[in-house]
């Protein structure tokens, strides 16, 4: 364990006393980010940022979010996220600091003394709730201090990055957690500080999308939240770019694939009659593509059998009814077997 420095006794140190509320599965109260920052403010001066502009994941995403260019409001979110991350790097950096000269099993301690001080500092100082906001955006989870994985995945992302600490960001079907060398750390469980041992990440998650510490691979998840609110407005033109971008960052991530067919297929429905068809075979080649980076994906199946169907591609629709329904067997098989597992014990 590193030891608190003579200036700060332990008893005042935050990384000492959020590791003891989360060992007895209590949190302090304080009921947003906006208060909390008002009151790191008066405390301290203002952070001075480890990186430059745009090398923080949420200050670019952010940036993804509100549009390029001169804004106001965006110039707003950008100060209070900086702000939100000297501040918790602030309350942690006394204990977690140099890295880089610790032993082996040093390193691999310190790893968890963070891990234990931003889950106290995200569920006791900024009393974090996880849900859903309208569009996905961090800019709403600042204004809201509601956080989805993505989210808090990118702010404990910037976090460890600002301490020094080797990290990736994890993105896996339908999730996105954070890794160290030696952990990785889902943002979003609440009780305690859930991290486990690196080696197990691919036991857990057989497919993962990506694992890099890359900005732009990481601002990829970015580009794919703002086509998911693009496609909430209906805007289906918009929607197809956004996703474009992220998968000219990141050309693994079936999901983004998966929706950007499906933007291309109600375009098709929605369009013209003569631009349908066009629009149905570029769905088709992205349901195409999610099937091969994922060949699990049951209802990828019975989508793009639909579209060969309307294309009277008869053989290639019952190809994809059938695989689809060996799959849905298959799983109910093994639901029934596993609950008659349970029951007979």
């Amino acid at each position: 364990m590193v030891e608190a420095t003579a200036e700060k006794p332990r008893e005042e140190s935050p990384l000492h006393r959020f590791r003891d509320l989360f060992r007895r599965g209590e949190k302090e109260e304080r009921p947003s980010v906006a208060s909390f920052l008002e009151a790191r403010m008066k405390e301290a001066p203002q952070h001075k940022m480890r990186f430059g502009i745009n090398e923080y994941a949420g200050e670019m995403r952010i940036n993804i979010e509100q549009g390029f260019g001169f804004d106001s409001k965006r110039e707003t979110y950008v100060k209070q996220y900086l702000n939100l991350v000297g501040s918790i790097a602030d309350m942690l950096k006394d204990e977690i600091t140099g890295y880089d000269r610790l032993s082996k099993e040093g390193k691999k301690q310190m790893q968890e003394d963070f891990i234990a001080g931003i889950w106290g500092v995200i569920y006791g100082n900024l009393d974090v709730r996880y849900g859903n906001n309208k569009l996905g955006f961090l800019s709403e989870s600042l204004d809201r201090n509601l956080w989805d994985c993505d989210n808090s995945s990118t702010l404990v992302f910037d976090v460890v990055r600002e301490l020094g600490i080797p990290v990736k960001m994890i993105a896996v079907p339908g999730h996105v957690l954070v890794a160290t060398e030696d952990f990785y750390f889902e943002t979003t469980v609440r009780d305690h500080a859930a991290y486990y041992p690196i080696e197990k990440l691919h036991e857990r998650y057989p497919r993962i999308h990506a694992e890099t510490s890359d900005r732009e691979v990481v601002n990829a998840i970015a580009w794919a939240s703002k086509g998911l609110a693009c496609a909430r407005k209906w805007d289906d033109d918009g929607a197809i770019f956004e996703y474009t971008m992220s998968l000219q960052r990141d050309p693994n991530n079936a999901d983004v694939y998966v929706n950007r067919g499906i933007a291309h297929q109600r375009k098709g429905q929605l369009g013209e009659s003569y631009k349908r068809k066009d629009e149905y075979r570029k769905a088709i080649d992205d349901y195409s593509k999610a099937l091969e980076l994922n060949p699990d994906l049951i209802s990828v199946h019975m989508a793009r059998g639909g579209l060969y169907l309307s294309e009277k591609k008869f053989s290639s629709a019952l190809e994809d009814f059938l695989t689809a329904g060996r799959a849905y067997a298959k799983k109910f098989y093994n639901t029934v077997k596993d609950a008659w597992a349970d029951v007979s014990r």
